[in-house]
């Protein structure tokens, strides 16, 4: 299995700037992984960068929600449990991602790993600085 990171957010900094990157283990290719997802968007017609695409909107669209419930999603039901159950977070459109993936490429398998392990920075313990800053202006 190789490692991938997914991004989440405003990653291009275009706009507020804030973003996640979460690492997951994959058995197939990016490129595979890449063709997957394509495959699952025209399959279904609807793209899921078009859920929670504008800022402050977390809300699940109806249209995705419609898709799940067609197409049998694991655990479906928690999404009707109230108001907020709709309400996306990093983790829910993570697993709604992979199982998106998974319907183009069936042998698709993951699971959310701990990233790369970063050497500075970050409030590491032992190597808690910065190198460079004066690089950037």
């Amino acid at each position: 299995m190789s490692k991938i990171d997914i991004v989440f957010g405003d990653w291009s900094d275009d706009g507020h700037g804030k973003y996640k990157r979460v690492t997951v283990s994959i058995n197939i290719t990016k490129e595979k992984m890449q063709d997957a997802y394509l495959s699952s968007c025209k399959k279904f017609g609807f793209n899921l960068d078009d859920a929670c695409r504008d800022y402050e909107d977390s809300t699940m669209p109806d249209e995705l929600y419609n898709i799940l419930v067609k197409e049998n999603y694991p655990d479906v039901e928690r999404f009707d449990e109230d108001e907020y159950s709709k309400t996306m977070d990093t983790e829910m459109f993570l697993e709604i991602l992979m199982w998106w993936i998974k319907q183009s490429y069936p042998e698709f398998k993951w699971k959310k790993t701990k990233g790369i392990p970063t050497f500075n920075g970050y409030w590491d313990k032992k190597l808690n600085l910065s190198f460079g800053y004066g690089l950037f202006s």
